[in-house]
């Protein structure tokens, strides 16, 4: 089995970091390197960080006051539900 030929965002995504590298004149872009993968890194950390913020600190606290009661959310009570229904009309 092999793999399908990747799309254009995939292409793109490889391609971008590379390209950042070179210059108009010939000389290596190093410094054009650094600031892009300090600045891509940075985005990467703070997305994370935010994103445990987010989920720890407010959407858990949102549950624990207006989640779900009772049975909703049960998966067992729902497959039992789920096996009587289609055992009445067999």
């Amino acid at each position: 089995m092999s793999l399908p030929p990747p799309s254009g965002c995939s292409v793109g995504g490889i391609v971008a970091p590379f390209s950042v590298g070179g210059s108009v004149d010939g000389r290596d872009g190093v410094a054009c390197q650094l600031t892009f993968f300090t600045a891509m890194g940075t985005l990467i950390i703070l997305t994370v960080a935010y994103s445990l913020g987010y989920s720890l600190l407010f959407f858990m606290p949102l549950l624990r006051v207006a989640g779900p009661e009772g049975r909703v959310g049960d998966i067992c009570h729902f497959l039992r539900g789920l096996k009587c229904a289609c055992g009445r009309r067999a």
